[in-house]
């Protein structure tokens, strides 16, 4: 097991959770380097994200060093930005998406996942975050139905987490039955990770 996971994040559009860009001083080694591209809501659910990487960089056998790349919904609005972002795509294992879960998903986020998908050459995750709570409603149940259709003949595994969002830095910890729901969940990424990076100490 390792006691910390290491960032490097490459900054789209302020504001985005400041710590996933500092770089862990006498960070330990790491068996496999991991990227992974965040597409956040907002900065609430950015921070979320990275509670939910934490997590599974401290699941048992999962040495990794996750290499994060951040994209706001706002920013991939923006046309160039949004081809930088498909380009981004290219390149990460996981694709992490992080929302509230009361609205429809944007076209240009659908478009982003739709390229990432169809330009996989093997595996991939798609990890979706959304607002503890919601998992029954409509809103929420249309997201991931549509997503299950984007990922089912691309050789990707969907992965939907609910949990709670942080309203400020200083509370990126959840409590209580929040970090129970929100470890189980993410426990469920790991043996996929395992099984497919060989991610063993």
């Amino acid at each position: 097991m390792i006691n910390e996971t290491k960032y490097v994040a490459e900054r789209t559009e302020p504001p985005t959770p400041d710590s996933m860009s500092r770089p862990e001083a006498n960070a330990p080694e790491y068996a496999t380097t991991l990227e992974v591209l965040v597409v956040h809501e907002d900065m609430p659910t950015g921070l979320r994200a990275k509670q939910v990487l934490d997590r599974l960089g401290k699941e048992p056998d999962v040495n990794l060093h996750f290499v994060v790349k951040l994209w706001t919904f706002k920013s991939l609005q923006d046309s160039l930005l949004h081809q930088r972002a498909g380009h981004d795509a290219n390149d990460v294992f996981i694709l992490f998406l992080s929302l509230h879960g009361h609205l429809e998903l944007p076209t240009h986020v659908c478009e982003l996942i739709d390229q990432w998908v169809a330009g996989r050459q093997g595996p991939g995750a798609l990890v979706v975050s959304l607002d503890e709570g919601l998992q029954d409603s409509p809103v929420t149940r249309a997201i991931l139905d549509c997503l299950r259709t984007k990922v089912l003949f691309g050789g990707v595994d969907l992965f939907p987490h609910f949990g709670a969002t942080p309203q400020a830095a200083w509370n990126w910890g959840s409590h209580g039955r929040t970090v129970e729901a929100g470890a189980r969940q993410t426990s469920l990424v790991a043996p996929f990770l395992r099984e497919t990076m060989g991610c063993n100490t």
